[in-house]
């Protein structure tokens, strides 16, 4: 799904599945909006993630809204927000229930 497609799959259904390029880095988020960092490296495989909605980051990109299934000590009490069409790949493919 694009961008505006997973919007609206939000929109209408609710939250969506979307799959995203696990680095290094992601295991440490604590807060604030996520992108890669140049020193972090790439796990195998894929991280799914529930997107549950989305905002606008300074830049004028889609910041994701996600909850992962690490549990609340994770990240803001379970959820992080992801800088779209960036390194992680958040917004390439997501599946509505």
């Amino acid at each position: 799904m694009q961008e505006e497609n997973i919007k609206r799959e939000i929109i209408k259904n609710g939250p969506v599945v979307s799959q995203m390029l696990p680095y290094t880095d992601f295991l440490a988020y604590k807060e604030g909006s996520y992108h890669r960092t140049p020193e972090s490296f790439k796990f195998s495989g894929y991280h799914l993630v529930k997107l549950i909605g989305w905002s606008k980051a300074m830049d004028g990109s889609t910041e994701w809204i996600a909850e992962n299934s690490w549990g609340p000590d994770w990240g803001m009490n379970g959820y992080v927000r992801v800088l779209g069409r960036g390194d992680s790949g958040i917004d390439s493919y997501a599946l509505g229930m």
